[in-house]
């Protein structure tokens, strides 16, 4: 039995001097005797990872996850004292947006970057323990709830 493999192969229609190609990375599961794909990545630099269901990339599309008949999560973990974020940015410009978490507050911050002065859109804390949620607009309290 095979326990892992990388499998290079041709994705797409080679021409003269063109010969587009894309990396599987395939491993064998607890009591299976064979290896299956769990991430690709694609002639377009595209990743996929989990089950693929046949249905091809959104061309926007850079990483999917995806898994048959159950739910997909993705997790980001870090200490306690480091946040983790999604950042958003064109290819010129530094972070524009961001999704933020905070563990030592416990806050999840949505936000925007206008001429390197950060606006918290949205700010949300437990209500158990800390500060109620609130709804901020540069910086000023709007709504708490």
């Amino acid at each position: 039995s095979v326990a892992a493999a990388i499998v290079a192969e041709v994705d797409g229609t080679p021409g003269s001097n063109d010969m587009p190609g894309r990396l599987k990375f395939e491993t064998t599961a607890n009591g299976s005797a064979s290896t299956t794909e769990r991430m690709v990545i694609d002639s377009e630099g595209r990743v996929l990872i989990g089950a693929d269901s046949g249905s091809a990339f959104n061309s926007d599309s850079m990483l999917r996850l995806q898994r048959a008949g159950d739910r997909v999560f993705m997790q980001f973990k870090t200490d306690a004292d480091q946040n983790s974020a999604i950042l958003f940015g064109d290819v010129d410009d530094a972070v524009e947006c961001a999704i933020e978490y905070e563990p030592a507050n416990k806050a999840l911050t949505l936000s925007t970057n206008n001429n390197d002065e950060t606006n918290a859109l949205i700010q949300v804390f437990p209500l158990f323990g800390y500060e109620a949620s609130q709804i901020i607009i540069k910086k000023y309290i709007i709504f708490n709830i």
